[in-house]
């Protein structure tokens, strides 16, 4: 068994900051669908051009919160593990040596 005693706060914030920039990228075409459905259920027409650049605004305003958000509760979460680990020991994780046998590989 390994143990984790602890992590590089800089690298878990960098991690999450930008795997929640991501998913607020994954995000965008779900917020598109919900406003285009809302405005033409509100006027039966299409969205105006100011309603647009809006809502291009809106979709990045959700990826730089997501990327900013998750930088802080990473960091933040990284600090707890470190504080939190010196008592209790870490997580222990039980790593293979040597190569991967039956290793899933991905065809694209």
């Amino acid at each position: 068994m390994q143990t984790v005693k602890s992590f590089g706060v800089l690298s878990v914030a960098k991690f999450f900051g930008i795997f929640y920039a991501e998913i607020g990228v994954l995000a965008i075409p779900l917020s598109w669908a919900v406003w285009w459905a809302g405005h033409l259920t509100d006027s039966g027409l299409p969205p105006s051009d100011a309603s647009a650049v809006f809502s291009a605004m809106h979709f990045l305003l959700l990826i730089a919160v997501g990327g900013v958000t998750g930088f802080i509760t990473g960091a933040v979460g990284a600090v707890v593990y470190n504080l939190v680990s010196v008592s209790t020991g870490g997580i222990q994780i039980e790593l293979e040596t040597g190569a991967p046998t039956n290793r899933p590989t991905l065809s694209v």
